[in-house]
């Protein structure tokens, strides 16, 4: 690993883990090429929620390679906000100033963290995040790597504040969240997935300040399995239930009714005319050519977006995490 200069700030870089065994070597070799910023410290803690913790013997592997100090940790009680909220717990002990999240299925860039905390101290954030650049495997078809429907294509790139969303994917942020507000991930979101979502959106809601680096790169490699439109619809599902049962727990009963019903209306009637007209303006040859497909194909994840609400209103779940990993 490069250093750029010495630490007078700690960040621990916390590194969640269950069943990936190949990517998480890839991850790890990642973070030995990677820079470290300008007069911060670095901690790995890699947090194993293997039952028999598997990763130990990865960790052993890479743990003379870092020129910084690393730890292993076994969390044994399943689902990740149980392991991030470990993270938090071992960031406090060491006394840490931020913590920063990379899943198990990624890689940072080299300029990862450097260009995460330049813009972190430029724009006086209380929380960082940056691109995240999907990898597909070959054979996905055009319209796949094109669709924003299906989360394949990395959000728009952009420097300076934000709003969110935030997740845990790509993320650094200041320990007084946790240290002095309180905050921690909400362990009823356990399985479901989108713990750190509303750690997040409490935190904005509180006044944390999110600062968005275009430059603060991490590539996701997304699995066969993943690169299907049937997984990338009961995603899209799972997001609208979590989405609604965010703004239930935020916004009350009445709000999460108004937009699980706007959303409906939305895909119902809305999107399906736009999408028509849209159509029908072009010449009769070209009409429902092209780019047609790329549409209908976001338009059904915006539905199942919608449905996946609509369900969460009569307190439907899906446990997306407590079926098989993706990955290897």
């Amino acid at each position: 690993m490069e250093s750029i200069g010495s630490g007078s700030r700690l960040a621990v870089l916390a590194i969640p883990t269950y069943c990936r065994k190949l990517y998480l070597q890839r991850c790890l070799e990642s973070i030995v090429r990677m820079k470290r910023p300008d007069s911060v410290a670095i901690h790995l803690l890699l947090l194993d929620n293997n039952p028999g913790g598997e990763a130990r013997k990865i960790f052993d592997e890479f743990s003379s390679r870092f020129e910084f100090p690393a730890s292993y940790v076994h969390v044994k009680e399943r689902g990740i906000a149980f392991v991030r909220n470990r993270t938090i717990e071992e960031a406090l002990a060491l006394d840490a100033d931020f913590i920063a999240f990379l899943d198990d299925d990624e890689e940072a860039s080299a300029e990862w963290m450097v260009e995460a905390f330049r813009a972190l101290d430029s724009y006086r954030g209380d929380v960082v995040s940056g691109p995240t650049v999907r990898i597909l495997p070959e054979g996905v078809p055009q319209w796949m790597r094109q669709s924003r429907g299906l989360g394949i294509v990395k959000r728009a790139e952009r420097e300076g504040p934000g709003r969110g969303p935030v997740s845990t994917n790509n993320v650094i942020f200041k320990t007084f969240l946790a240290k002095d507000w309180g905050l921690r991930f909400r362990t009823d979101f356990n399985l479901t997935g989108g713990s750190d979502t509303v750690f997040f959106e409490e935190a904005i809601r509180r006044g944390a300040a999110i600062v968005w680096s275009r430059k603060a790169k991490v590539y996701e490699w997304i699995p066969p399995s993943r690169a299907k439109l049937s997984w990338m619809l009961r995603r899209n599902f799972r997001v609208g239930i979590n989405k609604l049962r965010r703004v239930r727990l935020f916004d009350g009963e009445r709000a999460a009714w108004r937009i699980a019903l706007a959303g409906l209306w939305d895909v119902l009637a809305v999107r399906p005319l736009r999408l028509l007209a849209r159509e029908l303006r072009r010449s009769p040859r070209r009409a429902f050519r092209g780019r047609f497909v790329d549409r209908g194909v976001n338009y059904l994840a915006h539905a199942a977006h919608s449905l996946g609400m609509a369900a969460a209103l009569f307190g439907y779940r899906y446990h997306e995490y407590q079926k098989p990993i993706h990955g290897e």
